[in-house]
């Protein structure tokens, strides 16, 4: 069986500046992969060369055993679903047409579509924002909102990127358990953070080893490994360049940076 997301020698360069570099990357089908990195790392890049958006210099993205270049827009919002960081729409649309409108690669009903983006409202809890219009919404909000166009989207691939921006604590800890709870229920999710703490929000102890690390920086991986693995705490600090430990608390396991500890700890 074919991998549903395969990156081989992935190369991007704007001028003489090389954003990524060789990056290969296998994703089956149900992985959960978290690409962790500090800032200007490469993640934002990679992400958008996965779907596309970058021009690649070398190298290939296949999705489903075919060149992303060759997939139409239907097709490509069938397997890819992209979360930015930045919301990318402001007009004086409704939340639940804008919602409705992620669903154009279905051919359905409007009626249909508008019970659907209602649906996804109501899964990611912001049902009450239906006829806001996408200009007088927080940040926040927004960033709700556009979670909510990707479950309305339903693709096979989740790819999101810094989905806790714009959040407070208790929202970036709810949206990490529900990227959990996708992952559970056997969608593929490639999530870029820089923000470790939040992953134990997403697997409970009994399934960290589940949950696949990717360490970038300087636009190259750095290390491949799992948030159960028990050197993880050494590659996080080589990644940021400050030592962490790690505490389990009621059953998630943590990994706190501690500035000025001479040592990564477990």
């Amino acid at each position: 069986m074919s991998a549903l997301l395969t990156l081989d020698g992935l190369t991007v360069r704007v001028g003489t500046t090389t954003l990524l570099e060789d990056i290969s990357l296998t994703v089956e089908g149900g992985d959960l992969v978290v690409l962790l990195g500090p800032n200007g790392a490469g993640k934002s890049t990679l992400l958008r060369s996965i779907l596309g958006l970058m021009h690649r210099t070398e190298g290939t993205v296949r999705v489903d055993d075919r060149s992303v270049d060759s997939l139409g827009g239907a097709e490509r919002a069938r397997c890819l679903g992209w979360l930015p960081q930045h919301g990318l729409v402001t007009e004086p649309l409704t939340v639940q047409h804008f919602i409705a409108a992620a669903r154009f690669r279905f051919s359905e009903s409007r009626s249909s579509a508008l019970r659907a983006s209602s649906m996804a409202l109501d899964e990611v809890g912001v049902g009450p924002l239906a006829d806001r219009t996408l200009d007088t919404l927080s940040g926040g909000e927004a960033q709700k909102v556009a979670l909510a166009a990707l479950v309305a989207q339903d693709a096979s691939i989740f790819l999101l990127d810094e989905p806790g921006n714009h959040l407070d604590p208790s929202h970036q800890f709810e949206l990490y358990g529900w990227i959990g709870r996708q992952w559970s229920n056997g969608r593929t999710v490639v999530c870029a953070t820089h923000d470790i703490n939040l992953l134990g929000h997403i697997a409970t102890s009994d399934r960290i080893d589940g949950v696949r690390v990717v360490g970038l920086s300087g636009g190259k991986i750095q290390f491949e490994s799992t948030f159960g693995d028990v050197d993880l705490n050494d590659h996080l600090h080589d990644l940021f360049q400050v030592p962490f430990r790690s505490l389990e608390v009621a059953g998630r396991r943590y990994l706190i940076p501690v500035p000025g500890d001479g040592e990564g700890g477990n």
